[in-house]
């Protein structure tokens, strides 16, 4: 739950017979929500009661308490609904998720606006700036890759989030770069929370280079990163820059999203946006909601519809929200146009994106980022085409 960019929690509070009160709509981080969370701090006599449309249901009081707990918890370890009992009390929550609904300001539930970091991890050292930035998924870690070219020396950073949504420090991390002349390899050195930093000699222009991650107690694995063939590539803000107004003067547009936390948890949702401030979702095989202006309305599988009052959100809007260090790291074809694939940087949440941007309309196709329990993939489609989002019969 550390790791959630942004939720939205709808609580309902009764006190008695007569007594239940209007359904009440929070949008705030999953950070926010666990420092308010009374289990935060331990539970006793824990036992999950059983399996039911993807789902665990588990159990538990609060030591020393009156306090008793039901949380049903999805594949992908997300707290999905809450009951919750205490003298004079009974409390029914829903948490509703998604990817495209990230980049909205998130509020706790006075209505402050959160910090700007998205994910926990605002202690993780920055790439330097000016060096081309990649992203990989690890198994559950997020390896981001900074490469930077002094003179006749690179300078290779990695930054490792874990999946609790921190940088991971303690590790041993080597590099193997290969070059058009040659092969270079370095031990790195830890240079912050979570960054890794070496230099080596370059061996002509650098083609991939092999990052090996190890100790911490974990099985040691290799991630690579295929450079771009130009070296070094041209920097391109303007293109993201161009990509994002494009984005948000978009009328409608459809996601297929594919969004993991590791190698095994992994959820698919197709997202339906419309301006201002409409948007469809159907996760495969789970819940559903449509949100439109300040309604919302959610359903599991087979359920009805369950209305609820909702922070209007804008849209369509792109996941990133700043961008720094962008450079055209490829080119290619995506549904017969012509794209440049662009890398950045996005220190915010802190997250490693690739996009496919068309070089003629400027409209994003593809995008990959890479963050703390965050893998996620988007393809985009239906660019302004006729779409209708309505409220639920």
């Amino acid at each position: 739950m550390n790791a959630i960019p942004a939720l939205t929690l709808n609580e309902a509070v009764t006190s008695g017979p007569g007594s239940a009160g209007r359904p009440t709509g929070y949008r705030l981080s999953g950070r926010a929500f666990i420092k308010t969370e009374v289990f935060a701090g331990g539970a006793v006599d824990v036992r999950p009661i059983g399996q039911n449309g993807g789902l665990t249901e588990i159990a538990f009081a609060l030591p020393g308490s009156n306090i008793w707990y039901r949380v049903w918890v999805d594949r992908l370890f997300r707290v999905r609904r809450e009951l919750i009992l205490s003298p004079g009390h009974l409390i029914r929550r829903t948490f509703s998720y998604g990817g495209a609904g990230g980049a909205t300001p998130a509020t706790t539930p006075s209505g402050v606006p959160l910090a700007p970091t998205l994910i926990p991890g605002s202690g993780v050292t920055p790439p330097p700036s000016g060096a081309v930035v990649l992203g990989r998924e690890d198994g559950d870690l997020a390896i981001g890759l900074a490469v930077l070219q002094r003179g006749s020396r690179l300078e290779l950073q990695t930054t490792i989030l874990g999946p609790e949504g921190g940088g991971l420090s303690g590790l041993d991390v080597r590099y193997r770069v290969r070059g058009s002349s040659g092969k270079r390899s370095a031990i790195a050195g830890a240079c912050g929370t979570g960054c890794y930093r070496a230099s080596v000699r370059a061996a002509g222009s650098p083609r991939n280079v092999d990052v090996d991650v190890g100790g911490g107690g974990r099985t040691p694995t290799t991630v690579t990163f295929a450079l771009p063939f130009s070296w070094p590539p041209p920097a391109s803000d303007s293109l993201v820059a161009a990509a994002n107004r494009t984005f948000l003067s978009l009328k409608t547009l459809v996601i297929h999203e594919r969004l993991a936390s590791s190698p095994t948890a992994v959820v698919t949702t197709r997202w339906e946006l419309a301006a201002p401030d409409r948007l469809h979702y159907q996760i495969e095989g789970d819940g559903e909601a449509i949100i439109i202006g300040d309604r919302r309305w959610d359903r599991e599988p087979g359920g009805p519809w369950q209305a609820s009052p909702q922070a209007p959100i804008q849209q369509p809007t792109p996941t990133w929200r700043a961008w720094r260090d962008a450079h055209v790291v490829g080119s290619g074809r995506i549904a017969g146009r012509a794209v440049a694939f662009v890398s950045f940087y996005d220190p915010s949440i802190p997250a490693f994106f690739t996009i496919a941007v068309d070089t003629t309309t400027h409209r994003t196709f593809d995008l990959r980022m890479t963050a703390a329990a965050h893998f996620m993939h988007h393809r985009y489609s239906d660019f302004n085409a006729p779409l209708v989002i309505e409220p639920p019969t």
